[in-house]
């Protein structure tokens, strides 16, 4: 095994202001990181330590002599000190670590760690098991500044201040060398008294110090005006931890961070994560971003792991005027700080924007979804596979999540992902059979709501289920007069087009970003009647959206159903061109459709017998549903009726558009088709 423990001399450093420059200055603040590692390594290296990482701009190293270490920090400060502009803190701690492939991990990175936050600026911060190794040297002055108890250190551990101008920089520790165990005596009544004046200042600047860096870590900030709007998108965090395996932990810090967002109540619109994941390793500049969300402000992250020791380091920027309003970092384990640091960031970002948090509010972000620290990693796993859309990425994502869920049977978050997984995989993709994934889905949301009966998201989920799986209108309707919105797709299904457009209105002043909207919106209009302002819509939003593939499915269908054939074709073409894996029952009806226009009867027939292939697999995605509208193209309706009678049989998910689907509306009257909506569950 590659494994060891050992006893190892950790040093850990941090530039000063690092996070502030960041945010006034990116260029000068990567010039300030290359000319920090032109410092630190050679020097590290000269006394014989391992540079073991860089985190942004923190550096971890190792020596295998306590005297190495500490002559290497002073020599490190006494350059930073000639160098305009580079100051750093440094913490020293001996312990025992594990060393692992190169990297350590322990009390002892963590306890180094901690007293690297406490240093004061170009100062040098040492544990006792330092200071006992190098009390006796000539050469190394050190001072007692107090006692702390360290978070997650079980022991109160005592701090001791390098002098850094009093001790010579010495040259490598000669390791035949042996050190006294007596220890040095004042030599005068005068030296004592000095010494105590020094230490008393000494204690009293690091405890104010302690105050105002521990507690608020290198923190720039700037009032915001009151009359702007508090709307916010949370870029996605990068990935500054060198490894692209962890750049789920980053998508689910991200989500992390804007769900907690999304329960102030004071914050008027958050962007979602689906559309903020559009601006991934995006260039366009922060106004460029602000100004297609429709959002006043950006928060910007670096997210930094350095075995468990997490960083994360933000920047809230004017998405206007690209002004930095504040910066902030926080350092922690993973292993056990993560929750708290997602919920302090949400609590800082919406008090800087003016946003008064209620007790219940501040309740629900500091809420800890799971206390299984394995299975959250794994729940972010399965989430980062998940918002892949794919039929191999959910089969990924499904062992992750049930996983999750053995290791905390109280993971909400977990049973939510994991039916939302099967919930989508039976509608429309036709990854999984229909009642197979609804009777999962089920099962697992009925399960969640035992344990969280108050939660929105599993109730809407639920009771979108029973209306698509089960036809249980009269369960929907109950639920949607007491208040509660399902969808804007039911509302359009349920002929309430009116209500479907304000909510769709509502749904695109919160995330201006997403296409699925302004589909919905079209489609509004259409059965509105307002054919030529839903083509108006489609036509603006159409170069936004070549690359969404619910939006180019979506707007096929509505050009289709209005008439415009190239623009629906021109919109088939390009969802198969991009997304050539995705061909549900529905994109092989669009496809019959437009081939059968233009006279291709080879191209249908083997488009029709994809369908009917799905149908006889027992397939999702209601192919049985799509050749009965195929055939209502044709006005050929007693096709239509065999194979709307297979869906019915089916219980296939598209039959919940009997009521609305415009292809039908010549059989309305018809008493097969009366007698199949009253069947359906649709009130009369």
């Amino acid at each position: 095994m590659s494994e060891k423990r050992q006893l190892a001399a950790i040093m850990f450093t941090d530039i000063v202001g690092y996070t502030a420059l960041m945010g006034k200055d990116e260029h000068a603040a990567y010039q300030l990181l290359k000319r920090n590692r032109g410092v630190q390594k050679p020097l590290i290296q000269k006394y014989g330590g391992k540079w073991l990482k860089e985190m942004g701009d923190g550096v971890l190293a190792s020596f295998d002599t306590v005297t190495d270490a500490v002559n290497c920090a002073i020599q490190i400060q006494s350059v930073c000190k000639k160098a305009d502009g580079l100051t750093l803190r440094i913490g020293i701690h001996l312990g025992e670590v594990i060393v692992d492939k190169g990297d350590v991990f322990g009390d002892g990175v963590n306890i180094a760690s901690r007293l690297e936050q406490l240093a004061p600026a170009g100062g040098i911060f040492i544990s006792e098991s330092v200071y006992n190794n190098i009390k006796n040297r000539k050469d190394i002055h050190a001072e007692f500044v107090r006692e702390e108890n360290l978070k997650n250190v079980d022991h109160p551990v005592r701090i001791f201040q390098v002098n850094v101008d009093a001790s010579d920089r010495s040259e490598p520790y000669d390791k035949e060398q042996k050190v006294s165990v007596v220890e040095k005596k004042s030599k005068s009544y005068r030296k004592v008294i000095a010494g105590f004046l020094i230490a008393a200042i000494v204690i009293i600047a690091g405890f104010l110090m302690y105050k105002n860096i521990y507690n608020n870590p290198a923190t720039v900030q700037i009032s915001i005006p009151d009359k702007k709007e508090k709307s916010i998108a949370v870029l996605p965090f990068k990935n500054f931890t060198g490894d692209p395996s962890l750049e789920y932990m980053c998508d689910g810090m991200t989500d992390a961070v804007i769900s907690r967002l999304t329960k102030v109540s004071g914050i008027e619109k958050v962007i979602s994560m689906t559309s903020v994941l559009a601006y991934k390793n995006s260039q366009k500049t922060i106004p460029e971003i602000a100004d297609e969300l429709k959002v006043n402000f950006i928060l910007e992250a670096n997210f930094q792991l350095s075995a468990d020791m997490v960083k994360v380091t933000l920047q809230l920027i004017d998405g206007e005027t690209d002004n930095h309003y504040w910066a902030e970092e926080y350092m922690g384990l993973w292993s056990e700080d993560i929750f708290k640091i997602q919920a302090d960031v949400a609590e800082n970002v919406a008090s800087n924007l003016g946003a008064q948090l209620s007790e219940n509010e501040i309740e629900s972000i500091q809420k800890i979804p799971t206390i299984n620290k394995d299975a959250y990693n794994l729940y972010l796993q399965a989430e980062y596979q998940r918002n892949k859309n794919t039929e191999t990425s959910y089969n990924n994502a499904i062992p992750l999540y049930e996983t999750a869920i053995e290791m905390d049977p109280n993971f909400v978050e977990a049973y939510l992902g994991l039916a939302t997984v099967w919930t989508y995989g039976g509608i429309v993709w036709g990854i999984f059979s229909e009642q197979e994934a609804w009777n999962n889905a089920r099962e697992l949301l009925e399960k969640a709501l035992e344990i969280d009966s108050n939660n929105g998201e599993v109730l809407t989920q639920l009771y979108n289920g029973y209306f698509y799986y089960d036809w249980d209108l009269k369960k929907t309707e109950r639920f949607y007069h007491e208040g509660n919105i399902i969808s804007d797709d039911y509302l359009i299904k349920t002929g309430r087009f009116e209500e479907a457009l304000n909510l769709v209105e509502q749904s695109i002043m919160a995330d201006p970003s997403d296409g699925v909207y302004y589909s919905f919106k079209a489609e509004c209009l259409m059965f509105l009647g307002k054919m030529e302002k839903a083509i108006e819509l489609l036509a603006m939003t159409d170069p936004l959206y070549q690359d969404n593939w619910w939006y180019l499915r979506e707007a096929s269908k509505i050009y289709y159903y209005l008439g415009e054939y190239e623009k629906s074709y021109a919109h088939l073409v390009t969802m198969i061109n991009n997304f050539p894996e995705d061909d549900p029952p529905m994109i092989y009806w669009l496809r019959a459709v437009h081939h059968q226009l233009k006279g291709e009867t080879d191209k249908v027939q083997l488009d029709l017998q994809k369908i009917e292939e799905a149908y006889h697999s027992g397939s999702s995605g209601s192919p049985a549903w799509f050749m009965a509208m195929y055939y209502c193209h044709l006005e050929d309706y007693e096709k239509a009726f065999q194979w709307l009678q297979k869906s019915f049989d089916r219980h296939e998910v598209e039959m919940t558009w009997i009521k609305e689907e415009p292809l039908l509306a010549p059989v309305r009257t018809d008493p097969r088709y009366q007698e199949m909506f009253n069947k359906v569950g649709f009130p009369e």
